[in-house]
């Protein structure tokens, strides 16, 4: 959180401020003592935002995993697909648009697909 707020120009106080306030909401006090993922996968997605505002290919490698690993860990990873697809089309140019979706297809494919295939190679469907 801190990184997205400094990245689109807040003041640090300010992005501090939203970073100590996250941890403070019901849904992390109440998912934290349970095995659901949820908050796993808000953390993909969190980081697949922080680094695509990055600014090196590095970053939007990292990013593309991130979006590869939130798809693999939950199918309601595509309720933030549209926020995702937003944010990248306001604030990324074209070209790191293109190399970010390029990224999360790869990273789809290497770490996020091998749950699905599972599924579907042993009940013939996704999810299982």
């Amino acid at each position: 959180m801190f990184v997205i707020a400094r990245r689109l120009g807040y003041d640090r106080r300010l992005a501090a401020a939203s970073a100590l306030l996250f941890p403070t909401l019901t849904i992390v006090a109440l998912e934290s003592v349970t095995t659901q993922n949820d908050l796993v996968e808000a953390s993909f997605v969190v980081a697949a935002v922080a680094l695509a505002l990055g600014r090196s290919r590095a970053e939007t490698a990292l990013a593309g995993l991130a979006v590869g690993l939130a798809a693999g860990t939950k199918l309601t990873f595509l309720y933030a697909l549209p926020v995702l697809l937003a944010i990248a089309l306001l604030a990324l140019p074209r070209r790191r648009l293109v190399e970010l979706c390029c990224a999360s297809l790869a990273g789809f494919a290497v770490l996020g697909m091998y749950g699905y295939v599972q599924n579907i190679v042993e009940s013939g469907r996704p999810q299982g």
